[in-house]
């Protein structure tokens, strides 16, 4: 039933991606450590709507902040890195990868319909 959630590259497995209507988390908030109060405040907007995500915190690689959410099996990431332009966050799809950037207020209102709908956000 699930298969189409499981996330590979080369092959191998590295994750799955929960579908939208059982995930307990939608999103994975990650930076920099230049951005990160940024993404705090980001975070803060999410909370406000009562739309749960996660924010990683942890000191690594955004590479490495990917693969977390892989294994954890959230839907999307939301990346706050060195190339994103203010007011601007990229999300990535974990299942395939697929990358958007958005206005901050224009992400959280896709990611609250996307809550409600239990539909994916369309690339």
């Amino acid at each position: 039933m699930y298969e189409n959630n499981v996330i590979k590259e080369n092959d191998k497995v590295v994750g799955f991606s929960l579908p939208i209507s059982v995930t307990p988390y939608y999103v994975y908030l990650i930076s920099n450590d230049k951005k990160k109060e940024q993404l705090e405040d980001l975070y803060e907007k999410f909370n406000d709507k009562d739309i749960n995500v996660i924010i990683d915190d942890v000191k690594g690689t955004i590479g490495e902040k990917i693969r977390n959410a892989k294994i954890l099996g959230i839907p999307y990431v939301a990346i706050m890195g060195n190339n994103t332009e203010e007011g601007f966050i990229e999300l990535e799809r974990t299942k395939d990868g697929e990358k958007k950037t958005f206005a901050i207020e224009d992400l959280v209102k896709e990611i609250e319909n996307m809550k409600w709908s239990k539909k994916d956000i369309t690339f």
